[in-house]
Parts: structure tokens; sequence; C-alpha cells
């Protein structure tokens, strides 16, 4: 499904419309200055609060180099830099990647597909940060972490997704609905994790785990 310029002014019917994925990224970036208002709500955010603080202490432990997957404006990978991380980011949008390079400039930025292991295997990730994209990624996501587990054993992922109640939730529901069923999924050995609300972004789900 594409949708033409000017047939929209909501920017979510980019992403997903009538229960059906559109993933029209750059169009959206492009019609858009701050969808899913990242810039205003970043740092309310609980789930964002927890992914810095758990990195936080891994950085304490020795993990020192974040990836940040669907990066947005790369406001939480400057955060990590700005800890002391060797933040990378990265996103699929070059229109989202240029207005992010120029309104957080200190990490690095990739124009990439997520599931782009040998760039992965260039920069080295300890921390593997699968930042709101898990919706817009559901058919090849069980191959990435199985390709994550071949590559990068032992080493962690940080999953946080926005969920939605039953009478809402046209699209995913059979991967999952709630943090239960995101863990089954993933099948990985937690170290933490927790469900979220609050009056900016809703009902969020958050994770870290090991490889």
């Amino acid at each position: 499904m594409r949708i033409p310029v000017g047939v929209s002014d909501r920017y979510q019917d980019y992403v997903i419309k009538d229960g059906e994925f559109v993933g029209q990224f750059e169009l959206m970036y492009e019609r858009f200055d701050d969808p899913w208002h990242q810039n205003e709500i970043y740092g309310n955010s609980l789930t964002k609060i927890l992914v810095r603080d758990t990195c936080r202490l891994l950085l304490n432990q020795g993990f020192s180099t974040s990836v940040e997957i669907g990066c947005g404006y790369g406001n939480l990978s400057q955060d990590l830099s700005n800890l002391g991380f060797n933040a990378y980011a990265i996103d699929m949008s070059n229109t989202c990647i240029s207005r992010a390079r120029i309104l957080n400039p200190r990490p690095t930025y990739f124009l990439s597909d997520f599931d782009n292991i040998d760039l992965y295997q260039k920069i080295k990730p300890d921390i593997f940060i699968l930042s709101e994209i898990s919706w817009y990624i559901l058919p090849r996501l069980k191959s990435f972490i199985t390709k994550l587990q071949k590559f990068f054993p032992r080493k962690i992922l940080i999953h946080e997704l926005s969920t939605y109640a039953d009478s809402q939730q046209e699209y995913g529901r059979e991967y999952f609905t709630d943090l239960d069923g995101i863990l089954e999924f993933f099948g990985l050995e937690v170290l933490s994790s927790a469900t979220t609300w609050d009056s900016a972004s809703g009902n969020g789900t958050y994770f870290s785990a090991t490889i």
C-alpha cells in the first residue's frame, strides 16, 4: 500500500493504516517535522528513562558501544554519547538522518535497514537497542533475533515498544499484544522488564536481555 503525497494529514497513515503496514517512512519525514512528537515527549518518556538507566548500569560493567536501531532524531543516542558510550544510531529515512545530525550531532549515524549484520560486525556494538520499531519489522524480526544470537552471543538487547488496548490494535496481533507476548516471542534471557504508562506516550513496554 502506498499513500500519495497530500492524501493524509496524519503521519500515522504513512506507517500503518486500516490494519495494514504502509511503511512510507521517507515520505512521512518529508511531510512532517516531528512524527510521533519524539522531540516533544522524549524527556518524559518512561521507557526512554528505563533505557538510559539500564545503559548507565551496563556502562559500569564494561559495555561501552551502543547502537540504536530506529533512532529517529537521535535523542537517546545523544544522551548515551554524553554518558560516555561509543554511540551509533541508524534509521532508514535519509531525511530523518539528515535532521538528526543537526539536532543531535554527537552519535555516529548510518542510513541503513535494521538488519544490516555487516554493519554491526564493523562497529561491534555490545548493546543493541530496538527503539520503538518492532511493529514495523514484524515479518523479519524473528530472523533478526536469530542472526544476533549467531553473531553477537552474550551481548545485550534492549527493547522498547508502545502497546495498545485490544480494542485499538488491528495490526500485528498474531505476533504479540503485550509485554508477556513480547518476551515469549523474543525468547531471550531477560535481565529486566517493565510495563509503563504516561500521559504523553501512553502504554509502553521495556525489557533488557542477554542475546
